[in-house]
């Protein structure tokens, strides 16, 4: 692994390109290997990580996506609040797209991804997603929502 992480730095350098080593992390798939394997670069070793952001998307070393689901449903609960201050004082169309705009779009990248990952981890992301158009829509807290 350090034979491969300098040839990929010396070919860096000879593209004139540099590799930041403050945001290049490592991780072993499957984590049940709980091999220490270390790397350095330039006297800088290379830090082992449980989950990190690539392209938006929090994964981890189980791939499991918990992380990831934990994430968006962070992001999604602050519309809770605000929603309900304000599906009084607008009309229908308006909060839909709001809706769309704001939410929508954050459950739907990557969901390729992390959709493939168990109902259990899933349940609190969609009791949230059923939540947000129910409380838009100012309909109880049993109203059906499929």
């Amino acid at each position: 692994m350090q034979y491969l992480f300098s040839s990929l730095n010396s070919w860096f350098i000879a593209n004139r390109l540099c590799i930041n080593l403050d945001k290049t992390n490592m991780m072993i798939f499957p984590s049940s290997k709980k091999e220490n394997i270390t790397f350095s670069l330039n006297g800088k070793s290379v830090i082992k990580v449980s989950s990190c952001r690539y392209f938006g998307l929090q994964i981890d070393e189980d791939l499991n996506w918990k992380t990831h689901i934990e994430y968006i449903y962070n992001k999604l609960i602050r519309f809770v609040e605000i929603f309900y201050k304000m599906r009084n004082k607008l009309p229908c169309n308006i909060l839909k797209s709001i809706y769309f705009a704001f939410v929508h779009p954050h459950l739907l990248y990557g969901i390729e991804m992390y959709a493939n990952t168990g109902s259990t981890y899933l349940n609190k992301l969609q009791t949230l997603n059923n939540k947000l158009p129910r409380i838009l829509q100012n309909k109880p807290y049993n109203y059906p929502t499929m």
